[in-house]
């Protein structure tokens, strides 16, 4: 048994893009298109981690994102996913566990979308942008009790802030952001199989992040923590596995999920205002989900300056 609700957070903090305290200038315009695996196969429950079968999941990444003012800044985003089980037969789940409601199911579907407006406050020294945006995934409904679930089904409206700072040092361009979140979700409230407990699934989400990014010449390093919680929830252990696995196709969404985790990326760039990204993100500290979620991305991006 291996929650799915890590797909939300792999996408929110995905290793192939960065956040950023700026904006885009009024008519610019960047696209992005990379390749990307998800896979873990350790649960974390009652603090101890248990082996489960392994999700492989593998998504093509696309990112578009439009500068409508100097200040205002549109993005729009959506993974093409392929998701399948390597079945090992001395570990559970696969194949036979909840196998009417085709658990452990191979699927190709299109992963939650992203659509994301900023402002950007202040640009100078300390540059602040703030936003609203909405993940939605929706089509993916009837997945979402899955063993490796494209994503929670539902639909969830976020606020945002980003701010930042940098300076140079020994021939280095040197930056830092500060990011935090609350996301509001949009989900009916699910009710434990006995009565006794009702929750919204997913709850509320906050999430924040600090990243630092060194630029040389053609070359970027930028390294993150992350950090995810849902504000309401149950834990995953016996009482859970009554209340709502046997029960629920909510049995993820309902998980009061904690998750910390690190990143790295390097970019380089290339002719023609593009660029080519290496990323790689890691959860290191989990409650409630997969305790060894992976996440590797290869990318390219392209700008386009505004027309004169």
């Amino acid at each position: 048994m291996l929650p799915g609700l890590l797909w939300t957070l792999v996408t929110w903090t995905s290793s192939s893009l960065a956040e950023s305290p700026g904006t885009l200038p009024g008519g610019a315009k960047v696209v992005y298109s990379g390749v990307g695996v998800t896979t873990f196969n350790r649960l974390t429950q009652n603090g101890e981690a248990v082996l489960r079968d392994r999700e492989v999941r593998s998504r093509l990444d696309l990112y578009g994102s439009y500068g409508l003012t100097d200040r205002l800044q549109v993005s729009v985003s959506a993974p093409v996913v392929h998701s399948f089980v390597v079945d090992d037969p001395d570990e559970l789940p696969c194949p036979n566990l909840l196998s009417a409601e085709g658990y452990c199911e191979t699927y190709l579907t299109v992963g939650q979308g992203r659509l994301d407006a900023r402002y950007g406050v202040l640009r100078d020294k300390i540059p602040l942008t703030i936003g609203v945006a909405a993940d939605v995934d929706v089509w993916n409904r009837a997945r979402r009790g899955q063993y490796n679930s494209a994503g929670s089904g539902r639909t969830m409206l976020e606020g945002l802030a980003v701010v930042g700072a940098g300076t140079d040092a020994g021939g280095w361009r040197l930056d830092g952001l500060l990011f935090g979140a609350f996301g509001y979700s949009l989900a009916p409230d699910a009710t434990s199989a006995d009565g006794r407990i009702t929750v919204k699934a997913p709850g509320d989400t906050v999430r924040g992040s600090l990243e630092l990014k060194g630029r040389r010449e053609s070359l970027t390093f930028e390294v993150g923590g992350h950090y995810t919680q849902r504000l309401t929830g149950v834990d995953l252990d016996g009482q859970w596995v009554d209340d709502w696995f046997n029960s629920s196709l909510d049995r993820w969404n309902v998980l009061q999920y904690r998750g910390i985790a690190v990143s790295g990326k390097a970019s380089l760039d290339l002719p023609n205002s593009s660029g080519l990204h290496l990323g790689v993100f890691r959860l290191v500290s989990v409650d409630n989900g997969a305790s060894n979620t992976t996440d590797v991305s290869i990318g390219w991006h392209r700008y386009f300056a505004p027309r004169s």
